[in-house]
């Protein structure tokens, strides 16, 4: 039996921050727009609502839920809609699987891991990206490995500068 292979790549990074407040910035795909670079539209129909002083789940008790959500791209003059269904468990992981554009497959976890710094005594994040993918182009497959560890460093950078911001560190 054929088993689909697809190409993988992990990126795992320690953030200054709580699971919280970096899942708060992860799963609030409607602001994307605002500190991605190269993403140009970006929604999001879930049920967390974000407050950046309490986070908390909209119509239910539960620590997790699914939805939809996506963005617009522009990545070097190539623009492409990513559409995708979302799960997630609260300060915890967020799965986004897509089928959709220049992706005939596209699955994009994060795992959020708490911490304590034993210098500072302050809360830390094990931020973790994997990326499982196989593109509907040949080619970009090939091309991909050249810039997947600087697509994942530039959006942990943006992520966590979109903490900082939120707690007004910058």
């Amino acid at each position: 039996m054929n088993q689909v292979r697809y190409l993988s790549y992990k990126y795992s990074k320690k953030v200054n921050c709580s699971p919280k407040q970096i899942f708060d910035v992860v799963i609030d795909i409607k602001n994307y727009k605002n500190f991605i670079p190269f993403v140009t539209n970006s929604y999001h129909s879930l049920p967390y609502e974000i407050n950046h002083t309490s986070s908390s789940i909209v119509n239910s008790q539960s620590q997790q839920g699914n939805g939809t959500g996506g963005f617009d791209m522009n990545w070097n003059g190539y623009q492409e809609e990513i559409s995708c269904q979302i799960s997630y468990k609260v300060n915890q992981e967020i799965i986004s699987r897509c089928e959709t554009g220049v992706f005939k497959h596209l699955l994009v976890q994060w795992n959020f891991s708490p911490f304590k710094n034993n210098l500072t005594n302050k809360d830390q994040t094990n931020v973790e990206l994997q990326l499982d993918y196989e593109f509907n182009n040949f080619l970009y497959n090939n091309l991909s490995s050249l810039v997947n560890q600087q697509l994942s460093k530039l959006m942990i950078k943006s992520f966590e500068k979109q903490v900082k911001i939120q707690n007004r560190e910058i």
